[in-house]
């Protein structure tokens, strides 16, 4: 939810606000922008899964 939060409120909004008033570029760009919030959350979510943290032991 953090990684959520943060990409979406520090990256991708600004980026689309940025592209839609300021750059004036067309919809579809600008939609494809706000589309990429997945690509660029996958990182931290990469370095999260492979750290094992999110593992559960529920057999004991």
């Amino acid at each position: 939810m953090i990684c959520d939060a943060i990409n979406m409120w520090l990256v991708i909004v600004p980026m689309g606000v940025l592209a839609a008033f300021v750059f004036k570029w067309p919809v579809m760009v600008v939609y494809f922008l706000l589309n990429l919030d997945e690509i660029t959350k996958l990182p931290a979510i990469y370095i999260h899964y492979k750290k094992y943290n999110w593992v559960k032991n529920i057999t004991q």
